[in-house]
């Protein structure tokens, strides 16, 4: 089986692992995965979809653009390679990722007659954003997953979606095998202490206030518990 996987985005964010492990773990089982993402900016030294996916050995594609801000020179390029890329393969899915890759596969492989199935993964907290023109676009789509069956349901109710044709897949990850060390001490945790650790960006729309709730209820029944959150931002 061979599988086009579009991400419309280089920086290494929250849905970036689980596409990249997803690739890693179907060219384990076999399939011909390919990874299609925009480049990063040149001389941009952090983490990138790129960077990872050359360091994992997965296939990738530099035929396409996928730039999701507003260029119409490179999504007019992506409407007329997409479909073309994916023929010349040929691929048996496309699966994207994000709303952009979305619309631009749904509009190339529009009135193909030998076109690909087309996948898309809700990777959304909340689910996909309501509206007509989201509802236009799984109307073109062939089959719909996401990472709980909270979210799955929520889209179903927004979209009237075919249940037959979705999927609840837990997220894929990749296991750490770098060195690890113990910093109990560095950050004032006894070594009898509990600990809970949460990692991301810290910003507001992120559920932090969720997460503090939750630890505030969990200290008024038990002590010796702490928590940690590891992450960084403009808004920290």
């Amino acid at each position: 089986m061979r599988c086009l996987h579009t991400f419309s985005d280089w920086k290494w964010t929250g849905p970036a692992e689980p596409v990249v492990s997803l690739c890693e773990a179907l060219a384990a089982l076999g399939c011909d995965a390919v990874l299609a993402y925009p480049k990063a900016p040149a001389g941009f030294r952090e983490r990138t979809v790129g960077k990872e996916a050359e360091r994992r050995g997965i296939q990738s594609c530099n035929a396409l653009r996928l730039n999701r801000y507003f260029s119409v020179r490179d999504w007019l390029f992506d409407f007329r390679a997409i479909g073309r890329y994916a023929a010349s393969r040929p691929f048996d899915i496309v699966h994207t990722h994000l709303t952009h890759d979305h619309a631009a596969a749904a509009l190339s492989l529009f009135g193909r007659s030998k076109r690909p199935l087309l996948v898309r993964t809700d990777h959304k907290r909340d689910g996909l954003d309501r509206g007509p023109a989201m509802k236009l676009l799984l109307g073109r789509t062939d089959g719909l997953a996401s990472y709980s069956r909270k979210i799955m349901t929520q889209d179903l109710g927004r979209f009237a979606y075919p249940a037959e044709r979705t999927v609840v897949l837990p997220p894929a990850v990749h296991v750490y095998e770098g060195p690890i060390k113990d910093v109990r001490g560095s950050l004032g945790i006894g070594r009898d202490e509990k600990v809970i650790g949460v990692i991301g960006r810290l910003k507001p729309d992120r559920g932090y206030e969720r997460i503090l709730g939750a630890f505030k209820m969990l200290r008024a029944r038990m002590d010796k518990v702490k928590l940690v959150i590891v992450g960084r931002s403009s808004q920290i």
